[in-house]
Order: C-alpha cells, then structure tokens, then sequence
C-alpha cells in the first residue's frame, strides 16, 4: 500500500517525547502536531528512540496516541511500516513472533490487534487495484481488503491477480514455477470473480 491501505510509506516521522513534539524543525512541526490535536482523531503516529533521525527495516520504533501515550512500545516489532495508522497499519514481525511463514508482515489494528497477513509484492505489501489488495491467511491462502483494513474477500485462493475493470484472476488450485529469478502461477482452473468475490467467468 504507499502503504498501502491507510498507512503511508516513509514520511518523514513526527517525533514524540511523552506529551511533548520535538520541534527543533521549526513551527511547521508545531502546527502539524496543533493540527492533530486539535482534530480529535485517533491516530497513532510511529516513534523511534531518542536522537533517531531514520526509520528503516531493523530499526526501531512504536506508536503513540494523540495524547502521546505509548500505544506500541518502541521495540516491539522488527518495523513498524506504516508512519500513520489511522483504521490499521502494517508492521513486520521479529522472528520469534512469527508462527508460520507468512507471518513476515501483518496488519495491526489501533488497538493492536492482528487484522491478516500481508500479501507480499514486489519487496513490500500489495498495492491497491481499484481499492482493493490481497492479503494472506494463516495457511497461505489469498483473499482481498480495501483500504479500510476491512476483509471484502475472505481467503480461499491459491493463486490471485490485482483486480482489473471489477474483476479478478484467480484459481483455487495453483502451483508455483520458477523461472529464473521469476516466480509465476500455473492452474488449469482459473476463472473470473467480482469484487464481491463471486464467480462470473471461466478461462
């Protein structure tokens, strides 16, 4: 998503010490924070430690409230994806915390509460099409959410393409083959689904 869903990608972070906005950059900073305040949202904002002037991959970091209540101790996760999370967020989990192997990257709500698995593309979760992305159960199978966070589609699938003009590729027996560094799916079921996720073609 960038991120996808609600969350955006790599922003710049709004830094937060207890219920005081760091604000050395000036009174852009300041006015940003009034802002958010002052619109009595419930957003979370990611944090990372003291002196800590990047987010990435293996750094570390967290989610405050609105009233700069730790929400998400910083640490918690491997990275904490998504700068905003308004309904939901994606964060990656640390190793220990993963329970099977799609469990690299989850989505969390504000109360931090697993939503699914990220469907994992092109180094990160899966883009919007039309509103909608795929996202993965616990066994790997593949379903759909729209940028609310909200499961359209519950999976089923083994293999699922982006939608496209209301509808979708998608077969529930698939394999995987590799072709050089390339990954693709073979089915001899595909067949077409709306975003309602009912059946309207056959290929």
């Amino acid at each position: 998503m960038a991120p996808k869903g609600s969350a955006a990608h790599h922003r710049p972070v709004i830094r937060h010490c207890g219920l005081r906005l760091w604000v050395r950059r000036g009174a852009a900073g300041l006015l940003c924070w009034l802002a958010w305040n002052c619109a009595g949202t419930n957003y979370l904002l990611r944090i990372s430690p003291a002196g800590c002037e990047t987010s990435g991959p293996g750094i570390a970091s967290g989610y405050i409230d609105r009233r700069g209540d730790t929400v998400i101790p910083v640490g918690k996760y491997w990275y904490c994806e998504s700068d905003t999370i308004r309904e939901w967020g994606f964060v990656w989990l640390r190793p220990e915390q993963r329970e099977n192997r799609y469990d690299l990257c989850i989505a969390i709500d504000r109360k931090d509460r697993k939503l699914f698995n990220a469907y994992w593309f092109d180094n990160g979760p899966d883009y919007p099409s039309e509103g909608l992305f795929r996202i993965r159960d616990d066994r790997g199978r593949i379903g759909y959410a729209d940028t609310t966070g909200r499961i359209v589609i519950r999976p089923r699938f083994r293999a699922a393409y982006p939608f496209r003009g209301g509808q979708a590729e998608v077969a529930l027996r698939a394999w995987e083959q590799r072709d050089g560094e390339y990954t693709y799916w073979q089915s001899d079921r595909w067949f077409l689904i709306d975003r309602k996720g009912r059946k309207i073609g056959q290929e």
